[in-house]
């Protein structure tokens, strides 16, 4: 009796397991579609708003300059003058300085700024040292000296810890279309007891409307230091707030609901040209390797005509 048992048993879990991975099989193809979806409309979104910008593009011969000037117009990388027109702010928080470092020798040369804030200074690079008593009064911080410091030239700001490698183009080229006067708020999703909010370990994106925002909601340091408690939850904090304020205030916050890869690694069933953002973890020894990934606007030229 007990051999049968046993082997009923077995059965039960064989039939289960393959229930199961069928059932994760299909959820995860699912999400897969509805990523690609959202990464077709963000396509879509781009070639209508460079549509208006009155450019001519072509692929880059790379044995002719990048930036050359003609009788009638210049010629530049398409990088270069999403550079120059869509402003990416970059938020590191240093844990470790010599990730802080290879940061600074590498992905931070492509943001527009690059702040870097710590607990505690180094000689090896310039960092804000904040002493909070929670990772919420951290961040809370960190958005009021960005926006006292930054604010005439603010676009749009990623916060990341120091183990994340970010391409600052491609956040470019999605945001390119967004107002960043808006109200925005970028990331990878996840819920919590009922809320909805952007993890930190991924990095979030703030556009300016955001920032304006919280530096007026939390407009002393007192504030931001009675707001919040505890350690390793600011994300969560963050995300309530912004939604506390979009209900008292606003009706058209948009939070980018971008799922679990579109700020780390690209799915291979998508269509859609690679629009990677961030990885997490990443050991600066391989950080060069990473730049293969960059979207293809580092290939074109434009012309801009006057």
């Amino acid at each position: 009796m007990l051999p049968k048992i046993r082997r009923v048993q077995k059965c039960a879990f064989g039939i289960g397991f393959v229930v199961g991975v069928i059932l994760a099989c299909f959820l995860n193809n699912n999400e897969n579609e509805t990523k690609c979806k959202r990464r077709d409309i963000s396509e879509i979104s781009y070639r209508q708003w460079f549509a208006v910008q009155n450019f001519e593009k072509y692929a880059i011969n790379y044995d002719v300059s990048s930036n050359v000037e003609t009788a009638t117009a210049v010629r530049m990388s398409e990088a270069s003058y999403l550079y120059n027109e869509i402003h990416v702010h970059c938020v590191v928080f240093v844990k470790k300085t010599k990730n802080a470092l290879a940061i600074k020798n590498t992905w931070a040369k492509h943001c527009n700024e690059v702040v870097f804030f710590g607990l505690k200074n180094t000689s090896v690079i310039s960092v804000n040292v904040l002493k909070p008593k929670s990772s919420w009064e951290y961040l809370c911080h960190a958005v009021r000296h960005l926006w006292q410091s930054n604010k005439a030239d603010l676009h749009w700001a990623i916060f990341v810890p120091d183990d994340v490698f970010v391409i600052p183009e491609n956040l470019r080229y999605y945001v390119a279309s967004l107002d960043y006067n808006e109200p925005h708020y970028l990331g990878d999703d996840v819920t919590l007891w009922g809320k909805v909010y952007n993890v930190a370990d991924a990095g979030y994106v703030l556009s300016k409307g955001v920032i304006y925002a919280l530096q007026m909601k939390f407009n002393s340091s007192e504030l931001c230091h009675k707001s919040g408690k505890y350690w390793r939850n600011e994300d969560f904090y963050l995300g309530n707030y912004i939604f506390q304020w979009y209900r008292k205030h606003l009706r058209n916050l948009l939070m980018t609901k971008c799922g679990s890869n579109i700020y780390q690694i690209l799915t291979p069933h998508c269509s859609t040209t690679s629009l990677l953002v961030s990885f997490t973890s990443i050991i600066p020894r391989i950080f060069i390797s990473i730049l293969v990934f960059v979207h293809p606007s580092q290939q074109n030229l434009i012309y801009l005509f006057f």
